[in-house]
């Protein structure tokens, strides 16, 4: 009584479904017809009776639905949507065109080469897709998720582990206190909410945006506008970007490679630029540098150091350094308000 054969035949073809005390293997289709030698409610008893703690699906191609397993459960060539909830152990889906749903599973998620839509939500467990062109929703999941070769857009809500992104994906937002945000390889707009660990955002990606007090933000690769708001950590832009805002305490600011205009607010770091005409810097208590500026415009920002800016208009900065080149070398400390370099005397 504690093993039985359960015949199926599908499609002409008769596979064997054995149910046990230490395992449960089925390559089944839909339920075309059912062959028993008993009706099928004392088999379902003894399902619930005695738990299973493995299951594998092969090949099925109508919709395929799993609840309440507690073993591993491995989902693999199935064309038809895949649901999987409240199973405890492991949860693997691998080649399914349909859309996935994964939900309230403490175990490992792992999706691969699905192109429909992937959503999990509710799994303590780490979570990996790959392979998934459609969008992929994570919610819920504390665990470390890792999404790779995802073109479509990816939403990762309520995950305080680290979250990984690569691949060139489209849009990709993370929200509510995450930990450590790296988005790897010319992705879309990139949106980061909610006092984020460090987020790294590295591949000539869109717009960026990091609001809520962050850790460390890097932004690598010609990107879009960069924004940042919320007492952050250091910040360090690099490679031509759009136009960067940093907002609200942040520490050292670091732009570097030729971007947009440039605004830093909110008793910053020391705040480093280069190579960027048109900078506008207000309300910088800290120590300022910036190289090769020319049409500056600086106002309220004691301690700055300004080298080689012809052209140059600065109000009210006490203890400015200014040197400026072209035969007339000028090193100046201005203890006063001053409306131009030509008042200063």
């Amino acid at each position: 009584e504690l093993s039985r054969g359960l015949n199926l035949l599908l499609r002409g073809r008769i596979v064997e479904y054995t149910i046990g005390w230490q395992n449960l293997t089925a390559c089944v289709g839909m339920d075309v017809g059912w062959q028993t030698h008993e009706p099928l409610q004392p088999l379902q008893d003894e399902f619930i009776k005695f738990p299973v703690p493995g299951l594998v699906v092969e090949g099925v191609p109508g919709p395929v639905a799993v609840q309440g397993v507690p073993g591993p459960v491995a989902v693999q060539g199935v064309p038809g949507p895949v649901a999987v909830q409240g199973v405890p152990g492991p949860v693997a889906v691998q080649g399914v065109p349909g859309p996935v749903a994964v939900q309230g599973v403490p175990g490992p998620v792992a999706v691969q080469g699905v192109p429909g839509p992937v959503a999990v939500q509710g799994v303590p467990g780490p979570v990996a897709v790959q392979g998934v062109p459609g969008p992929v929703a994570v919610q819920g999941v504390p665990g470390p998720v890792a999404v790779q070769g995802v073109p479509g857009p990816v939403a990762v809500q309520g995950v305080p582990g680290p979250v990984a992104v690569q691949g060139d994906p489209g849009p990709v937002a993370v929200q509510g206190d995450p930990g450590p945000v790296a988005v790897q390889g010319d992705p879309g707009p990139v949106a980061v909410q909610g006092d984020p660990g460090p987020v790294a955002v590295q591949g000539d990606p869109g717009p960026v945006a990091v609001q809520g007090d962050p850790g460390p933000v890097a932004v690598q690769g010609d990107p879009g506008p960069v924004a940042v708001q919320g007492d952050p950590g250091p910040v360090a832009v690099q490679g031509d970007p759009g136009p960067v805002a940093v907002q609200g305490d942040p520490g050292p600011v670091a732009v570097q490679g030729d971007p947009g205009p440039v605004a830093v607010q909110g008793d910053p770091g020391p705040v480093a630029v280069q190579g960027v005409p048109g900078l506008v810097v207000e309300g910088v208590p800290g120590t300022v540098a910036v190289q090769g500026v020319p049409g500056l415009v600086v106002q309220g920002v004691p301690g700055l150091v300004v080298q080689g800016v012809p052209g140059l208009v600065v109000q009210g900065v006490p203890g400015l350094v200014l040197v400026v080149p072209n035969a007339l070398y000028i090193q100046h400390v201005c203890t006063g308000p001053m409306s131009s370099v030509s008042c200063c005397k």
